[in-house]
């Protein structure tokens, strides 16, 4: 049988931390993680305790600080990134994780 529940962690100060659905107590499908000031830090999916599919991460600004696909916990194909004040920063790719190809990048 399997169990499937939704997880609620939180920082010391009482602040909601992370929240998302465990299958068999591994993280799957999605899931928020939050700042200590309560803003979202990443959003995203797992699937058997990896990242998979699109995700976004933030500046504690709430801003977006970066957006692009993981397969199996790495990040795979167009990742873009950004400065805090939302301003694009770089844009490149990846594969398996790994930095390929050319990678531009903008001034604030």
């Amino acid at each position: 049988m399997l169990d499937f529940n939704l997880h609620k962690g939180y920082f010391e100060n009482g602040i909601l931390k992370e929240e998302g659905w465990k299958q068999n107590n591994t993280k799957d499908d999605y899931w928020i993680f939050y700042h200590t000031n309560g803003t979202p830090k990443e959003k995203g999916n797992f699937q058997n305790g990896q990242k998979v599919s699109y995700w976004y991460t933030y500046h504690t600004n709430g801003k977006i600080q970066s957006e692009g696909n993981f397969v199996a916990n790495k990040q795979q194909g167009l990742w873009k990134f950004y400065h805090d004040n939302g301003q694009i920063k770089k844009i490149g790719t990846f594969e398996t994780g790994n930095q390929i190809e050319l990678w531009r990048s903008y001034h604030a």
